[in-house]
């Protein structure tokens, strides 16, 4: 199944819904886009873990003393205007507290990743 903005959307959606709601845990839809930001975001300490079963995604959320770790969690490309960026001109979100999503031809990782292995893409969400 080719991935669309519209699964980052709605994974961003819900884990941002959940979180406001104080919700554990979460279910996304399992697609292959989901997994791959997924495991950035368990990567970089803003989820605890995630485990799928069928068409679903379990998501379990981190919290810090029962506030949760995500305060801010955006989209930046969607379907109707794709955002690239090269290497050296991925933007440092939070002065670099925060997490840049790219979708790059090594697959989908962190700014600090990307700009390691010097390599740009599309920028699909922030988180802080």
């Amino acid at each position: 199944m080719k991935f669309t903005n519209h699964h980052i959307s709605d994974v961003v959606t819900r884990i941002k819904n959940a979180t406001l709601r104080g919700h554990a845990t979460v279910s996304v839809p399992n697609v292959g886009i989901s997994k791959n930001l997924l495991e950035v975001l368990k990567q970089e300490g803003y989820i605890e873990s995630y485990e799928a079963s069928g068409y679903e995604i379990n998501v379990k959320l981190r919290y810090d003393n029962e506030k949760s770790v995500i305060v801010e969690f955006n989209v930046v490309s969607k379907p109707s205007r794709r955002v690239y960026k090269k290497a050296n001109e991925v933007p440092s979100y939070y002065n670099g507290l925060g997490v840049t999503v790219l979708s790059t031809s090594k697959g989908v990782m962190s700014d600090a990743q990307a700009y390691d292995a010097g390599i740009g893409g599309e920028i699909l969400c922030q988180v802080f």
